[in-house]
């Protein structure tokens, strides 16, 4: 009994402290993990929650990239429907520039008839006062006849028939100068007439003036509203571009690369939109899209153009600061069927063309014959 309880005495405390050991590694140890699990629980919740908002806000982004995408379809639309407006508005100008040609060729007619009229009314003005005359002398040498006739106090048959035929003759100018009248008085109605024809031509003409400059001002207002509402929607696709970037560039999660590509929006061509509506509103129609169009230039063919893009020259700019010597001699370079063009106004007219100056372009290309200046008179 003694050996047990010194057993006793030695092991139960051992056990009591093993026993409150395990209990403090429990409190200690236990609690701790399980409040660190929940604390990573919890901020794997908050991260979850953040990438579903993100996904969200990415979702009304391309929603948003897909309405203005249908914007700028609208807006295609749009566009080519006033380039059709536009187009019949040419072909109604084209019309009505035929009218003002038929106007302008009646008008030339009237002024023809009107001179021949007055041409007319003065051959008659002329006769009338012949015939006055002729009448004046009848009326003095009838008074001559009549003075000598009461002087001799008898008449002769000689004299009888001589006072007769003076008689037939102031007749026949009597009606003569009524004939005369009468034409004068039929004359003046149709002169009359002319005049009031002209100046309806004239008003004609100028009402015509006055519509193509409403029709050309109508065109210009059309073409700049729909400049302004194509470059808004461009300038708000590039905001939503950017706002998407950021968006993704700030995304915590990682997510599989997506190629977001804009939809329905074109390439930046050459030129510009409103570049382009002025060229076609002069009559200038490019047929490259990616490249300056060299044909433009009063002179230049498509073979013409393919030797030039050879040679380097490939730009309106290039063009415009190549000497005219230099052009010469890649023409010769070219073979002899390019001998006969001339290559002294290009330079001048790609300038024109560099700086956008298309109604210069059009009203020098007007004067020029074959891309060469027509010799002044004189020289």
């Amino acid at each position: 009994m003694t050996n047990l309880g010194c057993v006793l005495w030695w092991v139960m405390p051992g056990v009591f402290l093993g026993w409150l050991l395990s209990w403090l590694f429990d409190l200690l140890f236990r609690r701790n993990g399980r409040s660190l699990l929940e604390t990573a629980k919890a901020e794997v919740a908050t991260v979850q929650a953040r990438a579903n908002g993100l996904e969200s806000e990415l979702t009304v982004s391309r929603n948003q990239l897909s309405n203005y995408a249908n914007e700028a379809v609208r807006l295609r639309t749009e566009l080519s429907a006033a380039r059709t407006a536009l187009d019949e508005a040419k072909s109604s100008m084209g019309v009505m520039r035929l009218e003002l040609d038929t106007r302008n060729a009646s008008l030339a007619n009237y002024a023809t008839d009107l001179s021949s009229l007055q041409s007319q009314f003065s051959t008659a003005r002329q006769s009338y006062a012949q015939l006055e005359s002729a009448l004046t002398s009848a009326h003095t040498e009838l008074d001559a006849t009549k003075k000598a006739a009461a002087g001799a106090h008898s008449l002769t048959d000689a004299g009888a028939a001589e006072l007769v035929r003076l008689k037939a003759e102031l007749a026949t100018a009597l009606a003569s100068k009524e004939s005369l009248h009468r034409s004068l008085g039929m004359i003046e109605p149709e002169r009359s007439n002319t005049k009031t024809a002209l100046a309806e031509a004239h008003r004609e003409l100028e009402r015509f003036k006055v519509d193509e400059a409403a029709a050309r001002y109508r065109v210009d207002q059309a073409n700049a509203e729909l400049l302004r509402e194509l470059n808004d929607a461009k300038s708000a696709h590039a905001a939503t571009l950017e706002s998407l970037a950021a968006l993704q560039k700030d995304t915590v999660v990682a997510k599989p690369a997506v190629s977001i590509r804009p939809v329905g929006v074109e390439r930046p061509t050459h030129q510009n939109a409103e570049q382009r509506i002025l060229m076609t509103r002069y009559g200038f129609i490019p047929r490259h899209r990616d490249r300056d169009d060299l044909t433009l230039v009063e002179g230049v063919g498509p073979k013409i153009e393919d030797v030039l893009v050879a040679a380097g020259i490939d730009t309106h700019a290039k063009l415009a600061a190549t000497p005219v010597e230099e052009l010469r001699c890649v023409l010769d370079g070219a073979g002899p069927q390019f001998n006969r063009a001339n290559p002294g106004t290009w330079p001048r007219q790609a300038a024109l063309a560099v700086n956008g100056d298309w109604a210069e372009l059009r009203r020098w290309q007007d004067e020029l014959i074959a891309g060469v200046e027509a010799p002044k008179a004189g020289v």
